[in-house]
């Protein structure tokens, strides 16, 4: 009677566990994707074509096949953010993305992605700005808040010292800036 009672311990352990696995994996799909799947992702709106990032990062091909200036781009890994964007009842994840052509300039970027028939999508893609510093970043309610120091219009290229609070939201034109 102890041997069947283990059996069926076991099998009943079994059973839950692949029903928590099953579970676990329809219940990832609505929470928001993880910072350590976007460190791998394609990003869209940025250059013509889509690339792929590689643990957070990625090189383009040099302008010139004998010179040293190319793309880049990478996550600022200190900037992850989730909530429902897009009103579904899903959540979203909201990233920083830097991009440099190989000049002076450091172009920033808000990314939103979100699990789309279970494979992560960028689904939208929005400018901030040349050499934005970004000061706090949070999400309320379906808005991507952001608190900058950016060029005022006199500002050198260096130094921004404009203090603003910009807002984003998902539309079904994409990922939008409201107006100032």
């Amino acid at each position: 009677m102890m041997a069947n009672m283990t059996r069926s311990i076991g099998a009943m352990a079994a059973a839950v566990a692949i029903s928590m696995t099953s579970s676990c994996s329809e219940l990832d799909h609505e929470l928001a994707p993880p910072l350590s799947e976007i460190r791998n992702a394609q990003i869209l709106g940025i250059h013509d074509q889509a690339f792929a990032l590689t643990n957070g990062t990625w090189d383009g091909d040099p302008f010139d096949p004998d010179g040293a200036s190319r793309p880049q781009a990478g996550l600022a890994e200190d900037i992850y953010m989730t909530g429902d964007l897009d009103s579904d009842g899903a959540e979203e994840a909201a990233v920083v993305v830097w991009e440099s052509s190989g000049g002076s300039g450091s172009y920033s970027y808000i990314a939103v992605f979100d699990w789309r028939d279970g494979d992560l999508e960028n689904i939208g893609t929005s400018l901030i700005g040349d050499r934005v510093k970004i000061s706090s970043a949070q999400i309320v309610g379906q808005w991507i808040v952001l608190t900058v120091l950016q060029h005022a219009p006199a500002d050198p290229a260096c130094c921004p010292t404009q203090k603003a609070t910009r807002h984003w939201r998902m539309t079904d034109a994409g990922l939008q800036e409201r107006e100032q």
